[in-house]
């Protein structure tokens, strides 16, 4: 609401017209004392005062001055919250996640540990193999111009055994050379030798 200031003016109470020259020279050295006593500030507050607003203008002017202090301090706080909710690139760049504090300062090993080694081939189950020959060799014959036989003794048992004869069905005899008998154990396919007089 604009005021208009309003100048004031000033009127002597005493006539001056029918005063001396002497009487008004001094009216006026007296005027410009009580002037010049004045504080400056009170004479321009006199000069420019407004005029006095009843109390109904008053309380109107109040009320809107608070509506715009209310409005402006409505507008600032939502600038506050929208910079709060998204912070420039610059304080992300320099704010710093607060659960990885305790790690800014851990020790760090760079070992890197070599890969396991390859897993080691099964190895093949050995080839079978044939069970210790079960004969003894007693002794031989050799009759003239006939077969030689040969005596083997398995436990308690006595057998004639000739080239060419199967042993209990597993071993086969195959040759008598060379002061050794040749036997085959037939399940495996595998030869044995026997040497005469002794045993295997």
């Amino acid at each position: 609401m604009s005021t208009v200031p309003t100048v004031t003016t000033w009127s002597l109470p005493v006539p001056v017209a029918g005063l001396g020259p002497r009487t008004k020279r001094r009216l006026l050295f007296a005027l410009a004392a009580v002037l010049l006593a004045a504080p400056p500030g009170y004479l321009a507050y006199q000069r420019l005062r407004p005029p006095t607003l009843s109390a109904t203008a008053q309380d109107a002017e109040l009320a809107a001055a608070r509506a715009r202090a209310l409005a402006r301090a409505g507008a600032q706080a939502k600038a506050r919250a929208a910079v709060v909710a998204k912070p420039t690139l610059l304080g992300q760049a320099r704010v710093a996640d607060s659960s990885s504090a305790a790690d800014l300062f851990a020790r760090h090993s760079w070992y890197v540990a070599p890969p396991p080694p390859p897993p080691a081939k099964a190895e093949p189950p050995p080839p079978p193999t044939a069970p210790p020959f079960p004969y003894t060799v007693l002794g031989s014959y050799a009759p003239s111009g006939a077969q030689a036989v040969y005596f083997l003794a398995r436990g308690d048992r006595v057998i004639d055994a000739h080239v060419g004869d199967r042993l209990d069905g597993v071993y086969e005899f195959k040759s008598a050379a060379n002061g050794q008998l040749t036997f085959n154990y037939l399940p495996l396919n595998i030869e044995q030798a026997l040497s005469i007089g002794a045993s295997q």
